[in-house]
């Protein structure tokens, strides 16, 4: 890529050295505008580097997009909220804390859940009715 940028301005250089000193004519006026148009893209090339984002944050560096754990053994699973779940918020699932979202109704603290989906990482869990019927 460098030795494009290079040869660019050269080239670009030339046809106007060509167009003013050589040529003089104003019927060759295509050669100089040639030469300023390759000049104009050999100097973008060199900016581009500096506006262009070049920084990676792979899985390498610690950056993940997606959780690595597989959510669908928890599907069916019973647990309690541990915080109010309006609709997301945390929940204590086999002895694991997950973020879970409600499906519905808004959930108090300490009110049992049970998941009834996952997608991805998405838990979505709604009120146990069997507990809460035996809490009663």
């Amino acid at each position: 890529m460098k030795w494009l940028t290079i040869l660019l301005l050269a080239l670009g250089a030339f046809l106007l050295f060509l167009e003013l000193v050589i040529v003089e004519s104003s019927d060759f006026f295509v050669v100089g505008g040639v030469g300023a148009l390759l000049i104009v893209i050999g100097l973008g090339t060199i900016m581009l580097k500096y506006l262009v984002l070049r920084t990676e944050l792979g899985s390498d560096k610690g950056y993940n997009s997606a959780a690595k754990e597989d959510y669908s053994e928890y599907l069916g699973q019973t647990g309690v909220a541990l915080t109010v779940l309006r609709p997301a918020g945390t929940a204590m699932i086999e002895n694991k804390r997950l973020d879970v979202v409600s499906v519905g109704d808004f959930i108090e603290v300490d009110v049992p859940i049970q998941v009834i989906n996952v997608e991805g990482s998405k838990v979505m869990v709604e009120k146990n009715r069997q507990q809460s019927k035996k809490l009663l």
